[in-house]
């Protein structure tokens, strides 16, 4: 986890060279290919981590988009809400969710939130899976888009406990 350690540093020292890449990627199975952005101003290959549902630990190209996302704050009941506002998809979104089929159309559009560091782009520092709840399309300047997690009580929290990272727990 030694991105997560220089990410912390990074959150500390805030140095000028180096960034976060915040990124979102939709999915739906009537979506040929799954949608990536970045929240920049320039496409960037990022990495996926290795429990990806689509093309884990490969290297993905992002489509920079201008986008201002909310972290994911939790709700009264529990939920993590993300919201997000993007701007000139060219329609991009609106089309890909005009060609779901009406036997899918109850299928919930798959939403990924990951966040990166500069410093290391091979592993996300945040990963989030979410479900888009709310889509408004604002003509072809801004797009709103709520995406929640619901079902916190089945998910993975924390970190995974390795014998690298925590050698004291060797012969337990």
């Amino acid at each position: 986890m030694a991105a997560l350690d220089d990410y912390i540093k990074f959150l500390a020292q805030k140095p000028a060279a180096e960034r976060e890449y915040r990124t979102l990627e939709f999915y739906h199975s009537d979506f040929s290919t799954p949608l990536r952005f970045v929240a920049d101003f320039e496409d960037i290959d990022l990495t996926l981590e290795s429990t990806a549902p689509r093309n884990a630990s490969t290297s993905q190209t992002f489509t920079a988009l201008a986008m201002d996302i909310q972290e994911p704050s939790e709700g009264l009941e529990g939920t993590q809400i993300l919201s997000c506002s993007i701007g000139a998809t060219n329609d991009l979104l609106q089309d890909k969710m005009d060609l779901m089929t009406a036997g899918n159309a109850f299928e919930a559009i798959e939403c990924i939130y990951r966040k990166y560091y500069s410093g290391d782009s091979s592993v996300p520092i945040l990963v989030m899976y979410l479900s888009v709840t709310r889509v408004d399309f604002d003509g072809y300047t801004k797009n709103n888009i709520v995406a929640e997690d619901q079902d916190l009580a089945s998910k993975s929290a924390g970190e995974l406990y390795t014998l690298i990272r925590f050698p004291g727990l060797e012969g337990i």
